[in-house]
């Protein structure tokens, strides 16, 4: 029961930033449009959205991946 305050800390830090990247994602990144009408602008445009997308996606699990391993090496320090 000690740990339930800090995994419910990660566990809200988690859906924060899904709920974060999702604003960004639905607010800024998917109405950005292109002057370029053509076929290949409209290619180039969505490649930019995914590139984008995935970043924030990858820079996500960076995150996350961080403040576990923390929790870990601080838990494995108590039982040590």
């Amino acid at each position: 029961m000690k740990n339930l305050p800090t995994l419910s800390f990660i566990i809200f830090i988690a859906f924060t930033l899904v709920f974060i990247i999702a604003s960004i994602i639905f607010t800024i990144i998917i109405p950005l449009n292109t002057t370029l009408t053509s076929e290949l602008g409209i290619v180039v445009s969505s490649i930019i959205k995914g590139i984008t997308s995935l970043s924030l996606v990858f820079v996500w699990i960076l995150i996350m991946q961080k403040i576990i391993s923390n929790y870990l090496e601080k838990r494995l320090k108590l039982i040590h």
